[in-house]
């Protein structure tokens, strides 16, 4: 039996690829994101995320293009040179190797799992109120288990930014399963997001 294909009918599929070096994804994940309330009700989430979640539910945790670290890096590009990256010592110290991931903490929403600490710039004089870092406080957005950080963009920082929805990503999660939809309820769609725009 000889099968045929005809590359035409995969152009429409490709088309984005050209201008969005990671429109692909679109193809193996629906993108959410949750924006953080400006507000007492945030739970202490900072920043706009990103999460892309794939067809057997686990969710990818990014930064969305909004989140006030990327928009700092798009006027500064030397901060990539200058963040510590810390993660809670539950999630870091976990084996979350094994294939059932057992033992893989729970994350409630607001559940604190990465700092990024933003040091001063070499040779600049400190102001009074700039003698403490500036920190980044990651906290989940979603009710979830801890299935894997990223502890690749510790020894590679710009990577976080460099690819900030694929290989720079924060942590992958995965939803309470007795209703994953529920778990991302207080997120918006892709749609939703890109009206606000």
């Amino acid at each position: 039996m000889q099968v045929e294909y005809d590359p035409r009918e995969y152009v429409d599929r490709r088309r984005d690829w050209t201008t969005n070096p990671v429109a692909y994804l679109d193809q193996y994940y629906t993108r959410y994101y949750w924006i953080a309330p400006a507000s007492e009700d945030s739970k202490g989430v900072e920043g706009d995320l990103l999460i892309h979640q794939s067809p057997n539910c686990l969710c990818v945790l990014c930064l969305a293009p909004t989140h006030p670290l990327l928009l700092r890096y798009k006027e500064d590009p030397t901060i990539a040179k200058r963040i510590r990256i810390e993660f809670q010592d539950t999630y870091n110290s976990v084996n979350l190797s094994s294939k059932n991931k057992k033992g893989a903490p729970w994350l409630q929403v607001g559940s604190e799992y990465l700092k990024i600490m933003l040091d001063e710039e070499p040779g600049k004089e400190p102001e009074a109120s700039d003698t403490e870092p500036l920190v980044y406080s990651f906290r989940s957005c979603i009710h979830s288990q801890m299935m894997e950080v990223n502890e690749k963009f510790v020894n590679d920082p710009d990577l976080l930014f460099r690819r900030p929805y694929s290989q720079g990503y924060l942590a992958i999660v995965k939803p309470k399963l007795d209703d994953p939809k529920k778990a991302l309820e207080l997120c918006i769609t892709r749609e939703e997001y890109e009206a606000r725009q």
